[in-house]
């Protein structure tokens, strides 16, 4: 799948959070958290030949971007939507910031196989919090099961 053949179309009603929030709250591997910590989130809704397939949100932290959460519905997944949707997101954050990071739990192996192919890495924090790749595959993982991934924004 090309990266031409996705939409992303603003989410920019109460409406239409709560459909994807409602989503990602029940996947076993998202952290949905509360729907509070969402506000500021650029989420889009991702079309292909005109359909709804699912959704992706990002953040601005500092100089770096944050995925959110890439979620694509059922009946769409293992066609590559997700990895040409990321690869659609790297590219219109390129040059605009230092990082492209996300977070990823243990469980999801097929996101982390999709996030080695597509050039993250595990990544971890030194004392002052900046990111830095980490030298091997035994990155921090958080207490909730979450591995940190990223790649540079160049």
């Amino acid at each position: 799948m090309k990266t031409s053949d996705l939409i992303f179309k603003d989410i920019d009603n109460g409406k239409q959070v709560d459909i994807w929030y409602n989503l990602i709250c029940k996947e076993k591997v998202m952290d949905p958290g509360h729907k509070e910590n969402w506000v500021g989130e650029v989420i889009y809704e991702i079309y292909y030949k005109n359909q709804l397939v699912g959704y992706i949100a990002y953040s601005r932290w500092d100089d770096s971007y944050c995925l959110s959460c890439i979620y694509v519905l059922s009946e769409f997944r293992r066609q590559g939507i997700a990895t040409a949707a990321i690869k659609k997101l790297n590219f219109q954050l390129k040059g605009k910031g230092v990082w492209f990071y996300g977070f990823v739990h243990k469980d999801n192996l097929g996101a982390i196989f999709m996030y080695h192919n597509l050039g993250f890495k595990y990544l971890v924090k030194n004392g002052a919090g900046y990111l830095y790749e980490a030298p091997n595959k035994n990155c921090t993982m958080s207490d909730d099961g979450f591995y940190e991934f990223g790649k540079r924004l160049e």
